[in-house]
């Protein structure tokens, strides 16, 4: 499961051994199934993510994306992140516009890539670019 291979990986210093079994056994040996119009479909093993709607849900895909974080930084860009959103912003002049697009899409390519090698997907739909002055 995403949560303990990286803290098995030595990714994640927030997750110590005693935490990382317990996380094993919340994780491992659940099962899904999709109902829909009255039918059900085959009951599948779940490999990777957790349950959805859980309480620790949020708190697991958060651990599981702490890279973010230092991709963000190392761009001289902010994050902050809320459950499954994730937001980049940086400021600068009026006159730099066109320095901080640059670097915010380089940002957004770095940590595309971060995903696509951690299993995850980025919904370029949902990216939004915004300009504010003050």
């Amino acid at each position: 499961m995403m949560c303990y291979t990286a803290a098995e990986s030595g990714k994640n210093p927030f997750v110590d051994n005693s935490a990382l079994a317990w996380f094993r056994s919340y994780l491992a040996g659940q099962r899904q199934h999709v109902h829909c119009g009255g039918q059900c479909s085959v009951l599948t093993n779940v490999i990777y993510g957790g349950p959805q709607g859980s309480v620790l849900g949020s708190i697991l895909f958060i651990l599981y994306t702490t890279d973010l974080a230092s991709i963000v930084a190392e761009h001289g860009l902010s994050l902050r992140q809320y459950a499954d959103d994730s937001q980049i912003y940086g400021s600068g002049h009026s006159d730099a516009t066109s320095s901080l697009s640059n670097t915010v899409s380089q940002c957004v390519d770095s940590i595309s890539n971060w995903m696509r090698s951690n299993r995850l997907q980025c919904l370029g739909r949902r990216c939004v670019c915004r300009a504010e002055y003050t």
